[in-house]
């Protein structure tokens, strides 16, 4: 079985195509070989989120994958990361209370460490500082994978709060409201915040559920434990009484 998911898109072979440098080669990477992947992703995904400028990482990424007989170069992996991420937000945005499993094969171990990362809260995101030639999921995506924007966009992000094109939550509401929401005070702030506060209450996140789980599971090992013990002690108590019952015995038979 094989996942087309890292080859090249159309988009970026045409952007390296403008800007003079040849496309990747397309390549077909094996579930297998986006196993291996994933789960080296997952060892570096502190050092991609860390990172501004994070090729070393990638380079890393691509050293460990030869070591496993993967040869891939690093924008192969950087597409494929990419790909791997767009597919799992896909899959997530998609994925209802109640409904069926994905049929996706990596969704689930991708969703472990994915999906307990802070940008993926849909509020969060939409308070974020806008960048001029990227959208909301182009961020959050290379928050994901490391992948850091552009020497422009990065300029760009800089200047936006230096000159103050991208207001804080605090500087909106801050700002005098128009005269017409005067009319029916509250009306217009208390109802989002009203709303932001009850998905708040709702939303609980992967991590919290596993660790809720995992204290449930250690508290049944105890409970476990507790009985084995107990079952054992009452074990030990009845072959001490057996073997004092015997020497009795042994005794009343010599002093015949």
């Amino acid at each position: 079985m094989t996942d087309n998911a890292g080859t090249s898109s159309p988009a970026s072979t045409a952007a390296e195509t403008i800007n003079g440098t040849p496309p990747n080669p397309r390549v077909t990477w094996s579930e297998n070989d986006t196993w291996v992947l994933i789960r080296i992703w997952e060892d570096h995904l502190p050092e991609l989120r860390g990172e501004k400028h994070n090729a070393r990482v990638y380079d890393a990424i691509v050293a460990a994958l030869a070591q496993m007989g993967i040869l891939r170069t690093r924008r192969q992996v950087q597409n494929k990361i990419d790909n791997l991420t767009q597919k799992y937000r896909k899959e997530a945005r998609e994925k209802t209370t109640g409904s069926a499993p994905s049929a996706w094969p990596f969704f689930v171990e991708l969703h472990r460490f994915l999906g307990t990362l802070p940008i993926n809260d849909r509020s969060l995101v939409q308070e974020s500082c806008p960048s001029p030639r990227g959208n909301v999921d182009e961020i959050i995506r290379g928050m994901e994978t490391g992948s850091s924007l552009s020497s422009d966009e990065d300029e760009a992000t800089e200047g936006c709060s230096a000159t103050g094109a991208c207001s804080s939550a605090s500087d909106l509401q801050q700002e005098p409201q128009p005269s017409t929401s005067t009319s029916q005070p509250g009306t217009s702030t208390s109802q989002p915040h009203g709303k932001r506060r009850a998905q708040k209450r709702k939303r609980m996140s992967a991590n919290e559920k596993f660790q809720s789980a995992l204290l449930e599971q250690q508290a049944k090992l105890i409970a476990a434990l507790e009985t084995a013990t107990q079952i054992e002690q009452g074990l030990r108590e009845r072959q001490v009484a057996t073997q004092e019952k015997l020497v009795d015995l042994f005794s009343k038979y010599f002093n015949k």
